[in-house]
């Protein structure tokens, strides 16, 4: 058999492939959805507006948790030392009862300071609810707050980690 005569079954098929297909297909042109962009659009950054009384409310969280803070710092002192002379006493010693009172006394500066987060936190919960920006003055106070309430809680856990067990 020749070249030609093997090449022409593989040259008539080549030739039907090529016939123009029966019926109707779809356009390979990009469709209206593969145009579209999933991009997110630019928004404006919404910009909070002055308010007095916010910022008053502001002031007073800010002034209590200073004043916490200016009770706890000493305190944490005075408890350092009791916490080290009870370190070595038993349960129920007058050392270590001193100990926990001083304890008791550092929680509750703690409570004051958690008490103003929590007032700043019902402050950015009402603004949150009625849909307005963040406030950048509540935002940065409030990080401040939660920080020495982080920092106390820790204090005082330390504090306790050194304390005999009951």
């Amino acid at each position: 058999m020749t070249r030609a005569a093997l090449a022409s079954p593989f040259a008539l098929l080549a030739l039907v492939s090529c016939a123009a297909p029966k019926g109707e297909y779809p356009s390979l042109a990009p469709r209206p959805i593969e145009r579209s962009s999933e991009t997110e659009p630019n928004r404006p950054v919404p910009v909070a507006t002055p308010d007095a009384s916010l910022d008053a409310a502001i002031v007073d969280a800010a002034a209590r948790l200073k004043a916490a803070d200016a009770e706890f710092t000493p305190a944490a002192e005075r408890t350092r030392s009791l916490v080290s002379a009870a370190a070595t006493a038993g349960v129920g010693s007058d050392a270590w009862l001193d100990a926990q009172t001083a304890l008791a006394e550092l929680d509750g500066y703690r409570a004051e300071s958690t008490a103003a987060v929590s007032t700043l936190d019902e402050l950015a919960i009402a603004r949150a609810s009625n849909a307005q920006p963040a406030y950048p003055a509540l935002d940065s106070v409030h990080q401040q707050g939660e920080a020495q309430v982080a920092a106390e809680s820790e204090t005082i856990a330390s504090f306790q980690a050194q304390l005999p067990a009951n």
